[in-house]
């Protein structure tokens, strides 16, 4: 009950920003001195292109409803117009296809991206 204020706070400005008008990503020069509330869930469009053959495979079980397969989220580097790069969850994979790169492969030559920042996921044992 302590938390209640600070949770439902979180959640009026998650939602806020779910909602809202999509902006551009922050300017890559003031990337160092953001902190996590200040982007995560902002709504952005950005332009750039995928670096293909850079793909991070993240283990994972599979999203709900995608089955009982385990597999990997796929996150690949974005090069963006303005200068920097993003890394964009693509989605999932299951680890039997895996193997497959021309599933992976992201989509090639110039393109703009509406999604939702997120700040970085803590580590854990794995």
């Amino acid at each position: 009950m302590r938390r209640l204020g600070e949770k439902e706070a979180l959640i009026a400005r998650v939602e806020a920003r779910l909602d809202a008008v999509p902006q551009a990503p922050p300017p890559q020069g003031d990337w160092a001195a953001l902190k996590p509330t200040d982007y995560d869930f902002l709504h952005v469009e950005a332009s750039g292109a995928y670096e293909a053959g850079h793909d991070a495979l993240i283990y994972s079980k599979p999203p709900e409803g995608l089955g009982r397969e385990p597999g990997y989220l796929v996150l690949t580097p974005f090069r963006l117009t303005t200068g920097g790069v993003m890394l964009i969850e693509r989605g999932f994979i299951p680890a039997s296809k895996a193997a497959d790169l021309a599933a992976l492969a992201p989509p090639s030559g110039a393109m703009r991206l509406l999604g939702h920042l997120h700040a970085p996921q803590t580590r854990n044992m794995f």
